[in-house]
């Protein structure tokens, strides 16, 4: 399994609306077959939002990034940000 963790550094007083787009964004997302889970980590003080993307494998995640779907509502998450968005991808060792 692979886990993309993207950390966002979000303009004041838009986390609220940073968190309502991933909950809207979930909702088609979570539709794809290979997607194995979401995490959505707020950190109010400091105006971060942290994602956890968990995907079957990595060509799952790939594809899902050349999706029209991602390409298109990125756009509006960046809207949203203070600054680009710190993005890593990790191998799931341990899961439960």
């Amino acid at each position: 399994m692979i886990a993309r963790v993207t950390t966002l550094s979000v303009q004041q007083g838009k986390l609220d609306d940073v968190v309502r787009f991933a909950r809207n964004a979930l909702q088609v997302i979570k539709r794809e077959e290979q997607f194995r889970g979401y995490y959505g980590l707020a950190d109010r003080q400091a105006n971060k939002y942290v994602v956890i993307l968990l995907w079957e494998t990595e060509a799952d995640l790939e594809v899902f990034l050349q999706s029209p779907f991602h390409r298109e509502n990125s756009a509006t998450l960046l809207a949203l940000l203070a600054e680009p968005p710190n993005v890593e991808t990790y191998e799931v060792a341990v899961h439960s």
